[in-house]
């Protein structure tokens, strides 16, 4: 499996390029209870500008080997050993499904933000 990622800010465009770059992109899961990914991802941005981060959001792509079909539940379960592997356990995030645009592309894109949201105990 591939795993890379970068920091980011814009949580509205990266929310939107999560929504809308590919026909039959999808959402796997997310911790904003509304199901808001768009007001999410703005929100946890705003947050972020509260602090001395220049880039509050991490945006992290995986891929897979095509060979092996990946169901929603694995799909989550690899974000969460990502996010536990880079000391993000327990942070929000969104996760989204992505098809690819060519045969052997499927991928998933996710976003936690670099800080931890109140009331997310330590």
């Amino acid at each position: 499996m591939i795993v890379k990622g970068k920091t980011r800010k814009d949580g509205h465009a990266l929310a939107m390029y999560f929504l809308t770059s590919e026909e039959g992109a999808r959402r796997i899961y997310g911790t904003d209870p509304l199901g808001d990914t768009l007001t999410a991802m703005t929100e946890w941005d705003e947050i972020g500008s509260l602090t001395r981060g220049e880039k509050p959001l991490y945006h992290m792509q995986l891929c897979p080997d095509a060979q092996y079909p990946v169901t929603d539940a694995q799909w989550k379960r690899m974000a969460e050993i990502v996010l536990d592997e880079l000391g993000a356990k327990g942070h929000d995030y969104e996760l989204y499904f992505h098809p690819g645009l060519k045969p052997d592309g499927h991928h998933q894109h996710h976003a936690p933000p670099h800080q931890r949201q109140r009331g997310q105990g330590d």
